[in-house]
């Protein structure tokens, strides 16, 4: 790939207009690069600053107390995407010294877009808007608590000594265009639930599978447990995993299920 090839390429993921597969041939192009291509010591340093900010400012905007966008696989591309942008120019214009303060306050927008925007269903059919309820309990059961954290996050707990056992309802939590949330599940897993994107899930895992079903893409960080595996169902197939970090996804309109495995097996 070329430099102009590259640059179209990256425009284009930047719109959000990437498939599965050119998005896989920018990494790739990412982990061509080497950085004994610099011939400068001082550019080298210059390119691990870079690489210093970019972690710093994501680590700024997907802290748990700063969540602002909830999709670790896209802050993973952009941050990697980031840097070949810059290692690109080092390489293609060898004797200029470059700013790359434009293309870090690009990728900080970037990660702003979007919003927490969600609808929760709960078991007995209640929808409940999460953008416009405020921080604190949503819903509580008699052995099950639903809160909303001030980064926007909806976690689900169970209580220590609940004075009635209930039965396992199914919550669905769905998102709009543009719109994006987290959610922590009852056993511990985060998931990162993308646009256009549903979710469905028990209150509570008490069977000795954890499952749970997936229309559109999330992230997943499984917590691990290996007495119970977790389950994502889809409409093509069904991933199971002990405790792994990956990425699925399943549109309606796709004819098959792309899982990216992150960490774990």
């Amino acid at each position: 790939m070329n430099s102009e090839e590259y640059s179209a390429l990256y425009a284009k993921f930047l719109d959000g207009k990437c498939s599965t597969e050119e998005r896989n041939l920018l990494l790739k192009y990412r982990d061509e690069l080497n950085i004994q291509d610099f011939d400068n010591e001082e550019r080298i340093k210059d390119q691990e600053l870079i690489k210093s900010e970019i972690y710093t400012r994501l680590q700024s905007e997907i802290s748990k107390t700063k969540l602002k966008r909830f999709n670790p696989w896209k802050y993973a591309v952009a941050a990697s995407l980031l840097i070949v942008s810059s290692l690109a120019l080092y390489h293609y214009i060898p004797k200029e010294k470059i700013s790359f303060e434009p293309q870090v306050a690009a990728t900080k927008e970037l990660i702003k877009a979007g919003g927490n925007r969600a609808t929760l269903t709960l078991g007995d059919g209640t929808e409940i808007d999460l953008t416009k309820i405020e921080n604190g309990t949503v819903n509580l059961s008699s052995d099950v608590k639903i809160t909303k954290t001030s980064s926007g996050e909806i976690i689900y707990s169970i209580l220590d000594n609940p004075k009635n056992q209930s039965s396992p309802t199914f919550n669905t939590i769905r998102t709009p265009s543009g719109g994006e949330y987290q959610i922590t599940l009852p056993d511990g897993t985060k998931v990162w639930l993308n646009a256009i994107s549903s979710l469905k899930f028990p209150n509570k895992f008490t069977s000795k599978n954890r499952e749970v079903e997936l229309e559109g893409e999330a992230y997943f960080e499984v917590a691990k447990d290996a007495s119970k595996p977790f389950s994502v169902s889809t409409k093509h197939t069904k991933v199971s995993v002990l405790g792994t970090h990956f990425n699925v996804m399943a549109y309606p309109e796709d004819v098959s299920t792309q899982t990216t495995l992150l960490e774990g097996s």
